[in-house]
């Protein structure tokens, strides 16, 4: 997951993701991109609305859901923590 500044007043969300390329017929990893957000509180909290962080793999059932919910929201406190202190 990453957040770019597109221009003076955008941000964009891109994740990193394994898809299918029909074109080249092979499966590649790359980033894709999820939306524009005006601020990054704005997208900090599409990350955890739109639960970007759950690894969708690792959910099986309502139990496996909800840890990857509390690992995803874990994930946010720390970056968060880590821009309150450059700060």
């Amino acid at each position: 997951m990453r957040i770019r500044k597109w221009d003076d007043s955008n941000y964009f969300i891109e994740r990193l993701e394994t898809y299918w390329n029909p074109k080249e017929k092979q499966e590649i990893t790359d980033y894709k991109f999820k939306g524009f957000y005006s601020t990054l509180t704005a997208c900090f909290k599409a990350m955890n609305a739109k639960c970007l962080l759950i690894n969708e793999k690792a959910v099986s059932d309502l139990k496996s859901h909800l840890n990857e919910v509390e690992r995803s929201n874990q994930k946010l406190f720390m970056a968060l923590a880590e821009i309150k202190e450059a700060l």
